[in-house]
C-alpha cells in the first residue's frame, strides 16, 4: 500500500510540474512584444503603408515573415484602422502553417509608430 502511495505522488508531481511547464510556454508564446519604428509620414497610415510597417515589425521581432500573409478583418480591408484615432489600428498575419498568425497593433505618435505584436489565440 505503501508502495502504490509514492507512485501516485510521484505521478501527481510529474503531472503539476507537466502542467505547469505547459502554462508557462503559453503565457511567454502568447505575450505582447513591442517595437518603435520611425513614421514614414506624419499622416495616418495608408493600408499599404501600415502593411508595411508591420510586415517590418514582425521581420525585427525575428519572426520568418515569409511565412504569413495580411488577412482580411472584414472581408475586404487589410488593415484595421480606429474609428476614433485614424493614426491607430491593426493588421491580422495569418501563417501558411498551422501556427497560429499575430496580430500588429500600430499606434502613431509623431514621427514613430508603436508597433505591438502578439500571436493570435
Amino acid at each position: 500500500m505503501k508502495r502504490l502511495s509514492q507512485i501516485i505522488l510521484v505521478i501527481l508531481g510529474l503531472a503539476a510540474v507537466g502542467f505547469a511547464g505547459l502554462f508557462a510556454y503559453s503565457h511567454w508564446e502568447y505575450r505582447k512584444r513591442e517595437v518603435t519604428l520611425p513614421a514614414p509620414t506624419q499622416q495616418p497610415l495608408s493600408e499599404k503603408q501600415a502593411i508595411a510597417v508591420s510586415r517590418e515589425a514582425l521581420h525585427k521581432l525575428g519572426e520568418e515573415v515569409t511565412r504569413f500573409t495580411p488577412l482580411t478583418y472584414d472581408g475586404g480591408n487589410l488593415y484595421a484602422r480606429n474609428t476614433l484615432n485614424p493614426l491607430s489600428g491593426y493588421v491580422l498575419w495569418a501563417s501558411s502553417d498551422s501556427h497560429p498568425g499575430f496580430v500588429v497593433h500600430l499606434e502613431q505618435t509623431g514621427e514613430v509608430i508603436h508597433c505591438g505584436v502578439s500571436r493570435c489565440k
